[in-house]
C-alpha cells in the first residue's frame, strides 16, 4: 500500500483598500463569457452588477 501525504492551508486575507469592479468586463451568463475570451477562474459580471466567476 502507498504511503501518500497532504497538507491543507487555510488563510485569510485582510483587505485595507478599495477595490474598483468598474473594469471588470460585462456578460450576460457564463456562456457569453467563454464565448469573450475569458476562462475558468476569471472574474466577470452581469449588467446587473452582479459579479461572477467563469467555470
Amino acid at each position: 500500500m502507498a504511503n501518500y501525504k497532504a497538507s491543507v492551508v487555510f488563510a485569510e486575507t485582510d483587505i485595507t483598500t478599495q477595490i474598483n469592479f468598474s473594469t471588470i468586463p460585462v456578460y450576460a451568463d457564463n456562456a457569453a463569457a467563454i464565448t469573450g475570451g475569458l476562462s475558468a477562474g476569471n472574474l466577470y459580471r452581469t449588467s446587473s452588477g452582479d459579479a461572477k466567476i467563469v467555470i
